[in-house]
């Protein structure tokens, strides 16, 4: 099977079903963020990012 091939069977997402996918995930990430579990994960000092970003910084 070539790449063509591949790309052509590949399912089409019309620009709405992109953006739900992607409230979606915002909607997902604020939830974690909000999270007491999360949060002592944060705020513990063997939490540490590559970047200095936070899961905060995504949304």
């Amino acid at each position: 099977m070539s790449d063509q091939d591949t790309v052509q069977t590949q399912p089409s997402l019309t620009t709405t079903e992109i953006m739900t996918i992607i409230l979606g995930c915002e909607q997902t990430l604020r939830f974690v963020q909000a999270s007491p579990n999360y949060q002592q994960i944060e705020a513990s000092e063997k939490f540490s990012t590559s970047n200095d970003l936070r899961l905060g910084d995504a949304v």
